[in-house]
């Protein structure tokens, strides 16, 4: 996992510190960016029909936070204001997943967030269900893309990640003769006579 991070850092100069962006405005790689990387190298997770898409945040300084259209955050960024045709629905901040707006008429709002006076502004890389990185524009983010691309497409053929691979199916053998051991040992005792579990 380690070895991933430091790759995408390299690859993206951005450090893994954007975890908090629902409650601050930052800037920076999410985990999620190497825990995806991370369970396609050991196959843990399939990412089949998996795609990415970019959105704007927009945090008011009175508070929450706004999912946008990544062109509302580019009128925003010049100036222009909201855009008026664009609805807002609002939700409360639960510490669940975010929704994301359902199309190009709304965007949503979580908090106490309102659509006055000053905002810090950002771009938002998702793959999949996934936010994986938070930058300060599209040219930024396009690098966050196709990095994150060339990790899990690179990633099965390193050598860290094949040994891994190897290491994690010793492991689950391992603990399943450990669990079948544990059940002949708990059945033992139990029956005056024997039973299939017992030696």
């Amino acid at each position: 996992m380690k070895a991933i991070e430091r790759t995408a850092i390299q690859e993206t100069g951005l450090a893994v510190t954007a975890d908090v962006w629902q409650s601050e405005p930052v800037i920076g790689l999410t985990s999620a960016f190497t825990k995806t990387a991370f369970n396609r190298c050991l196959d843990i997770q399939d990412f089949t029909n998996w795609a990415y898409h970019a959105w704007a945040i927009v945090w008011p300084a009175i508070g929450g936070v706004i999912i946008t259209w990544v062109n509302e955050g580019l009128r925003l960024l010049k100036g222009m204001g909201y855009d008026p045709r664009i609805a807002l629905t609002t939700w409360q901040l639960t510490g669940q997943p975010v929704i994301l707006p359902r199309g190009p008429n709304e965007r949503i709002a979580y908090g106490n967030a309102a659509l006055t006076g000053q905002v810090s502004i950002a771009f938002m890389l998702c793959f999949g269900s996934e936010e994986i990185a938070i930058a300060y524009n599209l040219e930024q983010l396009a690098v966050c893309e196709q990095a994150h691309k060339a990790i899990m497409q690179g990633c099965m053929s390193w050598n860290e990640a094949i040994a891994l691979r190897e290491r994690r199916e010793r492991l689950d053998n391992l603990s399943n003769e450990i669990l079948a051991q544990l059940e002949k040992a708990r059945y033992s005792p139990s029956f005056p006579g024997k039973c299939s579990f017992c030696p």
